[in-house]
C-alpha cells in the first residue's frame, strides 16, 4: 500500500478518536479507589474503555485499559517491557491500547502516581511496536495509539486533582530532551518537595 493511502487511513482513524476523546468528559472513563492501608493512602486507577472509529462510523476501534496485557518480545523491545513490567497492574499503573481488530497491543505506557497530593504524576516508560519494518501502517498506529494514552494519563491527572498536567524526570540527555521538547513538554516550574533524579519537564492537558 503507498505510503500516502497509508497516512491516509491512520489520519482518519486518528481524527476520529481524538474528536471521541476531545469531549470534556474524558474523566469520567477515570475511576479512582482510594483506601488505608498499612503504608497510608493508596490511590487506585481503573480504565477500560473502548473508543469509536468516528470516521468510518465504527461502534469500537480501540480499546484503553488498565488491565495486564502481555507484551510479546518479538513486538516491544526489552527496556520497555521491563519497565512497564515493573510497574504496578493492581494499582493500575500501566495503560495500554488495543487493536480490536487483531486484539494486539499496539503502544503501551506506565506512570508513577504519589499519593501525596503535591506530588507530579510522572510518566516512566514508554511502549512503541518494534515489528514494523514491512508495515508503515503497523508504525503509525501504534504511535496513535500512545498518542491517545497519553490523553488517558492527562485524564487520570485531571481526575485526581494534579492539574491535567504530565511530568517526565528525564535523563539529561541532549537527544532525549529534544525528542521530548518535540513533543511538547517543557520545562517544569518547581515542585516542592519534588527532588527530581534528572531534567524535570512538564506538558500540560491537551487545550491548555
Amino acid at each position: 500500500m503507498p505510503h500516502r493511502d497509508v497516512h491516509r487511513r491512520v489520519a482518519r482513524g486518528r481524527r476520529g478518536a481524538q474528536r471521541e476523546l476531545a469531549q470534556p468528559d474524558l474523566a469520567r472513563q477515570v475511576a479512582v479507589e482510594t483506601g488505608e492501608t498499612a503504608y497510608g493512602e493508596r490511590t487506585v486507577i481503573r480504565i477500560d474503555h473502548r473508543i469509536p472509529d468516528v470516521a468510518t462510523a465504527r461502534r469500537a476501534r480501540w480499546r484503553i485499559t488498565t488491565h495486564a496485557q502481555a507484551l510479546p518480545r518479538e513486538k516491544f523491545d526489552e527496556r520497555g517491557r521491563a519497565r512497564i513490567g515493573s510497574a504496578s497492574a493492581e494499582r493500575g499503573r500501566r495503560l495500554y491500547c488495543i487493536d480490536l481488530d487483531s486484539e494486539e497491543v499496539m503502544a503501551a505506557l506506565a506512570y508513577h502516581l504519589d499519593d501525596r497530593p503535591g506530588r507530579p504524576l510522572l510518566l516512566t516508560a514508554i511502549a512503541f511496536r518494534i515489528d514494523t519494518d514491512e508495515s508503515p501502517e503497523l508504525r503509525l498506529q501504534s504511535r496513535v495509539c500512545l498518542g491517545l494514552l497519553k490523553q488517558y494519563v492527562h485524564a487520570i491527572s485531571a481526575r485526581i486533582g494534579r492539574g491535567g498536567f504530565v511530568d517526565v524526570d528525564a535523563p539529561d540527555r541532549a537527544d532525549v530532551l529534544r525528542a521530548l521538547g518535540l513533543l511538547g513538554f517543557r520545562p517544569a516550574p518547581h515542585v516542592k518537595h519534588f527532588e527530581p533524579g534528572g531534567v524535570h519537564m512538564r506538558q500540560a492537558a491537551p487545550g491548555r
